[in-house]
């Protein structure tokens, strides 16, 4: 399995803005009221998704590389499946 570069991290965290930008666009456009139990869990869901893209960054800091890079990578592919919007 391929690592998870920074580059990767970055690309997963722009997939996430533009995410999270297009349901705000839609939330906005709504006339009616919204479940609180929905945006919740958005935005649980982009936490996790938020966190394992910023966890991968920590394999480039000696001291805080904590997860070996395949556990980042696998991190990264799996988070995908949860990610807001897509």
């Amino acid at each position: 399995m391929p690592e998870a570069e920074p580059i990767d991290a970055a690309a997963h965290l722009q997939l996430l803005g533009e995410s999270l930008s297009l349901i705000g666009h839609r939330l906005q456009e709504t006339e009616g009221m919204v479940a609180v139990s929905g945006s919740l869990s958005v935005l649980l869901d982009s936490i996790i998704c938020a966190l394992g893209p910023l966890a991968c960054l920590t394999a480039q800091v000696h001291h805080l590389n904590g997860c070996s890079k395949d556990v980042l990578a696998n991190t990264l592919d799996n988070i995908a499946y949860i990610m807001p919007g897509l």
